[in-house]
């Protein structure tokens, strides 16, 4: 295929790739190669140019990649230091930028909830989780995903409470 030669183009080839690997996924396949390429693309993109958005969907391709796995990786939160990463770089770029915060927030409560399935200490993702969700939230108060994660949070919070039979 062709090179685009500008970073819309970049990221509209990583879009599509994304797409196809979220369709792949759910038929029950796990298409490594498709990942591999949706994040080439988007680093692609951001070598010809930077924009906060295209850190925000790199990063998402990583934690879909992630969710995708049947058993996570070993270590999730090595996995996904690149996504968190790429979701501060974006902040970097646009501290308004909601989209970051919410993603940044559902990556640390991906982590915080694998961790909690494998009786390891969430605390510190759940609290970096809600410290980016209550910036989303109040930039963005009907912003129904932000709510949605926040609950997630919490409720993954009593259940690491519970575990320890503490008061949640």
């Amino acid at each position: 295929r062709a090179a685009p030669r500008d970073a819309t183009a970049w990221m509209r080839a990583a879009e599509a790739r994304a797409t196809w690997v979220l369709h792949r996924k759910y038929r029950g396949e796990v298409p490594v190669e498709l990942h591999r390429a949706a994040i080439a693309d988007y680093d692609e993109a951001l070598r010809v140019a930077e924009h906060s958005m295209m850190y925000v969907a790199r990063g998402v391709a990583r934690l879909n990649w992630e969710r995708g796995l049947a058993s996570g990786t070993k270590d999730p939160e090595a996995t996904l230091q690149p996504s968190l990463k790429d979701f501060g770089r974006a902040l970097e770029i646009n501290p308004e930028l909601v989209e970051a915060r919410f993603t940044r927030g559902e990556t640390n409560l991906f982590i915080g909830s694998t961790l909690l399935q494998r009786g390891k200490d969430p605390t510190r993702f759940y609290t970096a989780a809600l410290a980016d969700l209550d910036i989303a939230r109040a930039k963005s108060p009907q912003d129904g995903r932000v709510a949605m994660a926040r609950a997630g949070v919490h409720a993954s919070r009593a259940s690491w409470a519970m575990g320890r039979r503490e008061n949640p």
